[in-house]
């Protein structure tokens, strides 16, 4: 067989395969991200801002992650919500960490539908 031949099949493979990677890395950090937020929605009043912070430590360690992969606006978006969100619960402003909240879940959704693999984001 011919070396080229060889080289192209496996860069394909390595192309389509880190292309796999990417898409089930980017879901299933936002996936868990939604998880937590809807947990904390769920709890209810009053929100304890100490999860509110785990959470973002987490967030803080997958998002350079993300940075390979999504804009860094999008990722902002999240940081910035996410810390608004911890001052909202700390202020104790119940009402308005329900917005933060329910924005958080729709920036994920957005996220989602617009950087995952689907028919309607390749046509």
């Amino acid at each position: 067989m011919n070396i080229k031949l060889i080289v192209v099949i496996l860069l394909v493979i390595l192309l389509v395969g880190g292309g796999i990677w990417e898409t089930i890395f980017v879901e299933k950090t936002l996936r868990t991200l939604d998880e937590k937020i809807s947990a904390v929605m769920d709890a209810g009043e009053p929100y304890d801002p100490a999860v509110i912070e785990e959470i973002i430590k987490w967030w803080k360690g997958k998002k350079s992650t993300l940075a390979l992969f999504l804009p860094h606006v999008s990722i902002n978006e999240i940081t910035f919500a996410l810390h608004e969100l911890w001052g909202t619960t700390l202020a104790e402003d119940y009402k308005s960490s329900i917005a933060v909240l329910t924005k958080v879940i729709g920036q994920i959704d957005s996220i989602e539908d617009t950087f995952t693999f689907s028919p309607a984001n390749i046509l």
